[in-house]
């Protein structure tokens, strides 16, 4: 993996300089600034360059076993290079401005079981017969948030006993921090065998290596809801809030995570009820 947070120092006679000292982008958008060059004597590189690398890297597994490793993104801008033999650069301090346009369908920065995903600028002042000069900064990289049709999710689910459970929800997509409300109803629940009634915000993650799909599914105790003594036909109302500091919903090339509302009919002797509707989730505004 790339370095996330690898900063280049007033200090060193070569650095990165974002116009966004943040470091924060979204797909799509331009990352802009300068590459700054300072030299105690004249030299004559064979080129001065900036690489743009994102790596989504998937494993798993004990040794591991599987592993993928891509590139969402790999480029390359020459912000200098020689017009003629002998060209040097002089003594002196030189401001390389640059502009790399993000592609529009980039995977977020994220980290997580499964999956890494990384991205940053490594510049190079490549000195014939010496020792190049490096920097490295560090990207973060938002979610897309691509045209959504956020209408309201309606799901039901039944067992052979005729037990039944409808899941209800507004809408279907939310943005970080935001409140997800929705109504469960439950109608020939079994009297006396529906022990309770649990509802879940989970996101499962997704990654692929040498054609094998593994998941993990992550639960936050304070996201689930246990609804006690269940009963014939009745509708049970739930809250949660989606977390500030979650992974959005998204997709790359190996890897995706995705975002759920699970509710489950707990039955003394018999299996569980189980209803589950996904929900997009989005970098909030």
């Amino acid at each position: 993996m790339i370095p996330l947070n690898v900063e280049a120092t007033i200090s060193q006679p070569l650095r990165i300089e974002l116009d966004n000292a943040e470091a924060v982008f979204k797909p799509g958008e331009s990352v802009r600034g300068n590459l700054v060059l300072t030299l105690a004597a004249e030299q004559h590189p064979r080129g001065v360059s900036l690489h743009a690398i994102g790596t989504e890297f998937t494993n798993w597994g004990a040794e591991p076993v599987y592993i993928a490793r891509t590139h969402p993104l790999d480029h390359t801008l020459e912000v200098w290079k020689p017009a003629r033999d002998g060209d040097a650069l002089p003594a002196g301090t030189h401001t390389f401005p640059f502009a790399i346009d993000l592609p529009a369908d980039l995977p977020p920065s994220f980290d997580g079981l499964l999956t890494e995903i990384g991205y940053g600028l490594k510049a190079k002042v490549d000195l014939p017969m010496h020792i190049d000069m490096r920097a490295e900064t560090g990207l973060i990289v938002l979610a897309a948030v691509p045209p959504l049709i956020d209408a309201p999710a309606s799901i039901e689910t039944h067992d052979e006993a005729g037990r039944q459970i409808t899941l209800e929800l507004p809408k279907s997509v939310y943005q970080l921090g935001e409140t997800i409300s929705g109504m469960l109803h439950v109608a020939r629940s079994g009297a006396g065998r529906s022990r309770r009634l649990i509802v879940e915000l989970l996101s499962r993650e997704r990654g692929s290596a040498q054609g094998v799909w593994n998941e993990h599914i992550e639960r936050e105790a304070d996201l689930h809801v246990e609804l006690e003594h269940v009963t014939e036909d009745a509708a049970y109302p739930f809250t949660f809030r989606v977390p500030d500091s979650a992974a959005p919903s998204f997709s790359g090339e190996h890897s995706e995570l995705t975002w759920h509302v699970s509710a489950r009919l707990d039955i003394a002797r018999a299996p569980d009820v189980v209803v589950e509707t996904t929900v997009i989730v989005v970098e909030s505004e």
